[in-house]
Parts: structure tokens; C-alpha cells; sequence
């Protein structure tokens, strides 16, 4: 059997820390998140529908099981049984960083395993860093997102931004000039999904985004798994003292997922958003979708009230932020 090369020593590693190491940051923003209850609906139980048109497809709930693994061994096992569940229910589902199999060729069933479940959406997936020109490493191009797409029968490309992962990450790439109009000449090829991997994405991220193309934003902000974390305990064990210091410095950096996700709503109205899982389709919408869209849109501008006051759980980030929408 062939060594395993070190993407892919790197994806198990990955997987192992997140099983046996807290690796979650230390608090969950959509915690302060509260839904009002309506105590007269006005709708029938049955005549309520979730589902939803995104890229084209028909979902059956406005939910993406984004972007986990792939790429050694132990992942087959997990995107088939991530691939019959998202079948099963109906809704999308994206692989994680197919460099691996681009790299070698014989990890490929890792991610082909989609093909063999009904998934109503599938993304395929690279990184934004290896877009450019690495030390001593080619970009990839338009044959290879065609490679990764064809290799998973994928509708859609997610290209993830991962930069503050990299950086942390001991062996991590360096380079980032050139990322937006490598995104850009991709996503004038493939229909594009910007994803971040735990840090958010901004407006004038988001917006820049959009005008090179892209088709949706994960914005992927803080809350949940932290691979900041994860690369400060792979850089402990490779005695690497600086990255670790740097991934315990940025365990709890980035944005905070709920408030990235309300406001896109007025400056990048026409691009579907998601947030790791929970996304804003297209206007090809059900009524209940469309009412759920008009929500968040009255929360795209929190505004305090003489009687309101904003009720913070011990989070562990300053206080003068933007309030949450709740």
C-alpha cells in the first residue's frame, strides 16, 4: 500500500483531533438567538412547506450539511453516511477539500461515495489558497475545480476561504494575492459558493464576492468548531512552539455567525447566503421560506428601544459589538 501523502495524513489528523480534543470555541453566538412564539399562526400545520429552491434544485429544507471531509480512509465511511442522510431528508450537501484526491488519484472514492445516494445538491470543494501559485506548488485552474466537480457528479463549486487556518497550520499555505480573480475566472465557469471555515465573512468581503461572481456566501463565522484549534494541537504535537501560540491566539477569532448572517440581507440582497447549515435561498421560494426571509430582513438593522434591552449570555467578546438579531 502507498504512503499516504501528507494531505492526507493531514485529513485524518484532522478527524482524530476533532474526536478526541475540545476543539469548539468558547462560545456559541446562536445561543443568544431567540424566536418569538406566535400564539395564533393563522396557517394549517399542513399547508406549512420549508422547502426550497437553491442552485436550481429543489430542497427539502433550507439546510446545507457543509463541507466536512474527505480525502483518507476513515472518510468514505463518513460522507456515505453523511450522503444517505442528506438523501434521505433532502437537502444539500458539499465535501470537503477534494486536494487530496487531485493529489492522488486513489482517494477519489473518498468523495465519489456521494454518487451512490440521491442528494438532491452536491458541492464540490477547494481551497482559495491553492487558487494561487504556493512555495514550490502549482495553482490549480479551471481543469482541476472540472476535475473535482466530475469526480463527486457535483452541481455546484464551494470555494473555501480558510486563510487564518493556513496561517496557524504548521506546514499552511502563505500565499493570497490573486485569490479574488482566481475565484473570479472559476466562478465565470462553474456556478460558485464562497464558503468561510469559522472566522465570517464581512460585507465588503461579501461584496467583493459577489461582483467577481459568485452565485452564494457561507459565511461560516465563529461559533462551533475552531480549526484554529485543531492546527494548535497538531503544531503541539510537531513541536512547533510558535504555531501552537498562534492557534491559541485565534481560537476564538472571527466574526460571530448570527449577526454575518443578517446583514448581507440590504448590501447583498440578490446572493443566497448560508450559515454553516441554515440558508437564505433564491426568490424561488416557498411562502413560508419568503415570510422566514422577511424576518430577517427586519433584522438586518437591530435598533434598541427605550424598553428593550439586549440580553447577553457570558460571552467571552466585548460587549460594544452589533447586538445580535433576536
Amino acid at each position: 500500500m502507498a504512503e499516504p501523502s501528507k494531505t492526507e495524513q493531514r485529513k485524518a489528523e484532522h478527524v482524530n483531533i476533532i474526536l478526541q480534543e475540545n476543539v469548539s470555541a468558547e462560545y456559541n453566538y446562536w445561543n443568544d438567538v431567540r424566536l418569538v412564539h406566535t400564539a395564533l399562526p393563522e396557517i394549517d400545520l399542513d399547508d406549512i412547506d420549508v422547502s426550497v429552491k437553491f442552485f436550481g434544485k429543489r430542497l427539502g429544507a433550507p439546510l446545507i450539511i457543509s463541507s466536512m471531509t474527505g480525502g483518507f480512509g476513515m472518510g468514505k465511511e463518513i460522507n456515505a453516511n453523511l450522503a444517505k442522510g442528506a438523501a434521505e431528508v433532502g437537502v444539500a450537501m458539499g465535501v470537503g477539500s477534494q486536494r487530496a484526491a487531485l493529489e492522488k488519484p486513489d482517494l477519489a472514492p473518498t468523495y465519489a461515495v456521494v454518487k451512490d445516494y440521491d442528494v438532491p445538491l452536491v458541492f464540490a470543494n477547494l481551497g482559495a489558497p491553492q487558487l494561487v501559485p504556493q512555495a514550490g506548488k502549482r495553482a490549480y485552474g479551471v481543469a482541476d475545480a472540472k476535475k473535482a466537480v466530475d469526480m463527486i457528479d457535483a452541481d455546484a463549486l464551494i470555494i473555501h476561504l480558510n486563510f487564518l487556518q493556513e496561517v496557524v497550520q504548521p506546514e499552511g499555505d502563505r500565499r493570497a494575492k490573486g485569490c479574488l480573480a482566481a475565484i473570479k475566472a472559476l466562478a465565470s465557469r462553474f456556478p460558485v459558493m464562497a464558503k468561510e471555515t469559522g472566522a465570517g465573512i464581512s460585507r465588503d468581503v461579501a461584496q467583493k464576492l459577489k461582483a467577481a461572481g459568485a452565485k452564494a456566501i457561507d459565511v461560516g463565522g465563529l461559533g462551533g468548531t475552531s480549526f484554529s484549534a485543531v492546527e494548535h494541537y497538531r503544531a503541539r504535537k510537531e513541536a512547533a512552539t510558535l504555531k501552537e501560540r498562534l492557534g491559541a491566539t485565534f481560537w476564538n477569532w472571527g466574526s460571530r455567525r448570527p449577526p454575518r448572517f443578517c446583514w448581507p440581507m440590504s448590501d447583498c440582497h440578490s446572493s443566497p447566503r448560508a450559515a454553516y447549515g441554515a440558508a437564505s435561498m433564491s426568490p424561488e421560494e416557498s411562502p413560508s421560506a419568503q415570510r422566514w426571509r422577511a424576518w430577517r430582513s427586519r433584522c438586518s438593522k437591530p435598533r434598541r428601544s427605550p424598553r428593550t434591552r439586549w440580553r447577553w449570555n457570558s460571552a467571552p467578546s466585548s460587549r460594544n459589538s452589533r447586538p445580535p438579531c433576536s
